[in-house]
């Protein structure tokens, strides 16, 4: 098996593998910041009841694919079924209380 690698500077090597799974754990850590969903005027029961029709329906709409990509697809279909409720995503202040 041949080593992959990529010149940083003169003598120096890095293994592109390595590097590709560093950027990538880099990103995923990167996009752990809490998100949460808000609508005004919810109650707690409207709200999960929408959050558990929107991950029932991601569950039985098909095959997303594998892994990473499949698990960021089926997110996606949640996150689209979310808005189509009229909730917006962002992100979560710190301390700040949330609807489970």
């Amino acid at each position: 098996m041949r080593r992959m690698v990529a010149p940083i500077k003169k003598g120096i090597t890095v293994n592109k593998g390595r590097l590709a799974g560093t950027l990538m754990l880099a990103a995923l850590l990167g996009g752990c910041a809490q998100m949460i969903f808000e609508k005004s005027g919810v109650t707690q029961q409207e709200f999960s009841k929408d959050k558990y029709e929107c991950e029932r329906d991601s569950r039985q709409s098909g095959y997303y694919g594998e892994g990473l990509v499949g698990a960021l697809n089926m997110q996606g279909f949640f996150d689209r079924c979310m808005e189509a409720r009229g909730y917006t995503k962002r992100q979560a202040k710190p301390g700040e209380q949330l609807m489970h």
